[in-house]
């Protein structure tokens, strides 16, 4: 496994602009394959965003 910064989001907005700022994140919340991806190098992110106590009742991902 690479290295890789974690940073709890406290608040939506900061939880996007972390990860506006960073091409390397990914965001984590509940249950995740995530970490057994980045064992076996399918993913490498350089931060991991926990979004967990974000009041979040699903993620959705809008086109450009």
């Amino acid at each position: 496994m690479k290295p890789f910064t974690y940073t709890r989001a406290s608040d939506i907005n900061s939880a996007i602009a972390t990860a506006a700022s960073e091409p390397g994140a990914a965001f984590i919340a509940g249950a995740t394959e995530l970490a057994n991806w980045m064992k076996d190098g399918i993913q490498n992110p350089t931060r991991l965003i926990d979004i967990n106590s974000l009041p979040l009742s699903e993620i959705v991902i809008q086109p450009n």
